[in-house]
């Protein structure tokens, strides 16, 4: 896992420009103090909202494309990844799940790639949910829940 790691060092998570604003609006992150009623921010991080829009595009089964000059980096992986090695290892599991190949593995420019695309494809649900209700951190509670239980009656 080191070796991976040290590979996503300089790569950027990324969410499409369009989306930008309205993720600044639903972390803390560069919220001022006045504004940090956490009913109406439902997400400590931009890394955080980045992770529930990654999950549910994996669930969702597609990735969004996004031009090259239409994202917005908002941290390098390696800033914040390695504090959280649990994500890396489910980042290894959605690139080998999605390619069915373990090369994959060789590849973090790909893998956050992939893990981006999917991220663009989640946002829009979780920017609909959070902004379309009086109290978006219960809309997004509520969304995130009622995604889970439709998964587990799938199976």
């Amino acid at each position: 896992m080191n070796d991976l790691i040290a590979g996503l060092q300089n790569q950027g998570l990324r969410i499409p420009l369009v989306h930008y604003e309205n993720v600044q609006r639903l972390a803390m992150t560069g919220q001022s103090e006045r504004h940090k009623n956490r009913d109406n921010i439902p997400f400590k991080r931009y890394v955080d909202i980045w992770w529930v829009a990654l999950c549910i595009g994996i669930q969702e089964g597609r990735r969004t494309k996004v031009a090259t000059d239409k994202w917005h980096q908002f941290i390098r992986a390696g800033e914040v990844l390695p504090s959280n090695p649990e994500r890396v290892f489910q980042l290894q599991l959605m690139a080998v799940g999605e390619t069915g190949n373990t090369d994959i593995l060789r590849k973090p420019s790909e893998i956050i790639s992939m893990a981006n695309e999917y991220a663009a494809t989640g946002l829009p649900f979780l920017i609909n949910e959070a902004l379309g209700s009086q109290v978006p951190i219960w809309a997004v509670t509520s969304f995130v829940e009622k995604r889970i239980k439709s998964t587990q009656h799938c199976h």
